[in-house]
């Protein structure tokens, strides 16, 4: 079985709005081997220093409570983070958890347009709104 990586708001939508998610996607995730980028989570630890998020919230409790393996963003990423195609957004974030995703050989499962849409071949995808 394919291991899946949630992007930032997919962890989001499966912790407070599982309607946001599509059938499929909800039946993957619990259903697949399911992981969290750490930079996913150093994504959302930065919407909280900013007050978009919850301050209060743990997600990396969040992420061991529904037993999503959290995969810590090694030297493997950081090559494939360095080596990866120019991209027409300039999000660090999402080149991280795209890069962490390519390096793992996991699919990215992501409501992002931009990632979706990005065409970088070696990049595995699942659009969480289906």
């Amino acid at each position: 079985m394919k291991t899946i990586s949630l992007d930032s708001h997919v962890f989001l939508w499966w912790l407070s709005d599982k309607s946001r998610l599509g059938d499929s996607t909800k039946s993957l995730i619990s259903s697949a081997d399911a992981v969290i980028s750490v930079m996913a989570l150093f994504e959302l630890a930065q919407k909280q220093r900013i007050n978009k998020l919850d301050p209060r919230v743990d997600f990396f409790k969040e992420a061991e409570r529904e037993e999503f393996e959290i995969v810590d963003f090694g030297a493997n990423a950081a090559r494939t983070y360095r080596k990866m195609p120019e991209l027409d957004w300039r999000d660090p974030f999402d080149h991280m958890i795209m890069a962490h995703s390519v390096s793992g050989r996991q699919t990215l499962l992501t409501a992002d347009r931009k990632i979706l849409s990005c065409g970088w071949s070696q990049l595995d995808t699942t659009d969480a709104s289906m």
